[in-house]
């Protein structure tokens, strides 16, 4: 894996979507983590945010480079849910309710 990871070391990406994400802080310290252990690293990656705020789903592109979704999560279909956030599930879907 070259010099960064001694021989044998690996690396997992997890994807995650955010329920009401806010503007960001949440995720972004989700982003910022990760785990080491025994030669294995697991990370985070965000396939986007969705909230109600215009403001919040603003800051949120901002602050984690990745897309957000202006949308009552009530009222969204499941079909609307896929298409903002992919085919394939994320490995895990976070939230940051009030």
């Amino acid at each position: 894996m070259g010099a960064l990871y001694p021989e044998g070391f690996t690396v997992k990406v997890y994807s995650s979507l955010f329920l009401f994400c806010g503007l960001g802080g949440g995720a972004l310290g989700f982003l910022r983590a990760g785990a080491r252990l025994f030669g294995h690293e697991a990370r985070f990656r965000s396939l986007g945010g969705i909230d109600n705020d215009a403001g919040a789903c603003a800051d949120f592109q901002y602050l984690t480079k990745s897309p957000a979704l202006c949308a009552n999560i009530a009222t969204m279909q499941p079909a609307a849910l896929r298409a903002f956030g992919g085919v394939e599930p994320p490995d895990g879907m976070l939230d940051s309710a009030p």
